[in-house]
């Protein structure tokens, strides 16, 4: 697999490895609440021996996608930013990192929808799980799929 090229450094972010995504990371489970223990500091203690999943492959939307603002580096508001796909559908996914979403995180993600920049988004507000979509079939989808995505079970759909 063909990773995308990355266009903006983590330079120091590592909201990824504090516990808000799952994973094994050699004999730790890394999952919500439970930061990997290789965490440093200073960045990663086993950068050099890292596991390709969930290490290497994974892809933090804000470090290769320029629609999504400078202001957005999770490190910065606390939201980690990921693409998962169902079939044929995208979906930009919006997750805490511990503290609720910032209100301007809400507010580009909005205009964003609202201007048919993205499709699908499932977004995380106050720990609960909700998703928009331009797509009328996707809701069919995501039901039959839901039980994959990690905390997906509370994930409640927006109706216009």
């Amino acid at each position: 697999m063909q990773l995308p090229i990355q266009i903006r450094s983590c330079n120091g972010c590592t909201e990824c490895c504090g516990g808000w995504l799952e994973g094994q990371i050699l004999d730790h489970v890394l999952k919500p609440g439970s930061p990997c223990k290789y965490k440093l500091d200073t960045g990663c203690g086993i950068y050099d021996r890292r596991p390709d999943h969930p290490c290497k492959t994974y892809l933090c939307q804000w470090s290769f996608d320029l629609s999504i603002p400078e202001w957005m580096k999770p490190d910065k508001v606390k939201v980690i930013c990921t693409t998962h796909k169902i079939d044929r559908y995208v979906i930009l996914e919006l997750r805490e990192c511990g503290q609720p979403m910032p209100i301007e995180v809400l507010h580009w993600m909005f205009i964003m929808f609202i201007d048919r920049k993205i499709l699908n988004v499932r977004y995380q507000v106050n720990g609960l799980w909700y998703y928009l979509s331009h797509e009328k079939d996707l809701d069919k989808e995501i039901d039959a799929q839901m039980a994959e995505w990690p905390n997906a079970t509370d994930c409640k759909p927006v109706k216009s």
